[in-house]
């Protein structure tokens, strides 16, 4: 899948500063909110796209989110490594990274 070979999700290998770049969009904050909520770790694009356009989400349509996730936001949390991205079969595996999940506690509660 992308995204192997860059960092691994290990707690300490990405910066607080490497963090808040993940979390600045607020489309990436919902893709991660949508495995929080739900407690799962694998999830199609169409899936994730879905979730982007729902009424409070942000896109009209769902062909929009899955643009904007294929090129801009799956690509950025693979290089990252808190999810994996297999943009041949549009998978993704969210690999869990408890300090990015505490900030983005943190930022939703504000």
């Amino acid at each position: 899948m992308a995204g192997e070979g860059h960092h691994e999700p290990g707690e300490d290998t990405l910066s607080t500063t490497e963090l808040h770049d993940v979390l600045i969009s607020e489309d990436r904050r919902r893709v991660l909110h949508f495995f929080l909520e739900r407690d799962k770790r694998m999830a199609t694009a169409d899936e994730l796209a879905n979730y982007l356009a729902a009424p409070d989400g942000g896109f009209e349509e769902s062909e929009q989110a899955k643009v904007a996730l294929h090129h801009a936001h799956l690509p950025k949390l693979a290089d990252t490594g808190i999810i994996e991205y297999d943009p041949q079969s549009n998978r993704t595996r969210y690999r869990g990274h408890k300090k990015l999940e505490a900030l983005l506690s943190f930022a939703s509660e504000a």
